[in-house]
């Protein structure tokens, strides 16, 4: 609710209730992302994950670097600041995130997400008409999940994640039996 601007109701004591809607963006740092169980678009839409590749040493660092910036340029900076909000404001949106911010959104969806960072390492074929035993796909995924230490999600989970991010790979029966088989996807 705090992150996706929904209305935020406050009971007071011994007072009437009040509602508002929260309008501050979080920021959240960090060297490697946080453990994530939700892995709906929702969530992603959510974070912008920025990438700072270059480390400085210490013989390169300005410890005082923010104050001499306070002291000679904070107007400077105050003014691009209020520049960027008058053209957000006339574009009434945000522009989509550079390629850096994709690139490493992606590599966080696999690292938190071990679905598909067993898609990205087993790479299994995901075209044509082809089909692959529903029980085999998950066996495959399970053995490769505990062989790297990630600990699989469950068959339902597995499944649904499979769904949220393949819609082509569909699910049908063999025949008339019971047995299911995914189509477009090949181990």
């Amino acid at each position: 609710t705090l992150l996706s601007g929904d209305l935020v109701s406050i009971d007071r004591k011994y007072r009437d209730p009040v509602s508002f809607r929260p309008s501050a963006k979080w920021i959240v740092l960090g060297n490697d992302l946080p453990e994530i169980s939700d892995q709906s678009d929702g969530f992603w839409r959510r974070w912008h994950v920025i990438p700072f590749p270059v480390s400085f040493t210490e013989e390169h660092q300005k410890p005082l670097l923010a104050k001499q910036i306070i002291e000679t340029e904070l107007s400077g900076v105050l003014n691009w600041a209020l520049d960027g909000l008058l053209r957000l404001l006339g574009r009434g949106h945000f522009l989509p995130p550079p390629r850096p911010v994709r690139e490493a959104i992606q590599k966080g969806k696999k690292e938190t997400n071990n679905v598909l960072g067993w898609i990205d390492d087993v790479e299994p074929a995901i075209t044509g008409n082809p089909a692959t035993p529903k029980d085999d796909l998950y066996a495959a995924y399970r053995e490769w999940s505990l062989k790297n230490g990630t600990g699989p999600v469950s068959s339902t989970k597995f499944w649904t994640r499979i769904r949220q991010n393949y819609p082509e790979i569909l699910e049908e029966r063999e025949g008339s039996g019971k047995r299911r088989r995914m189509v477009n996807v090949v181990l």
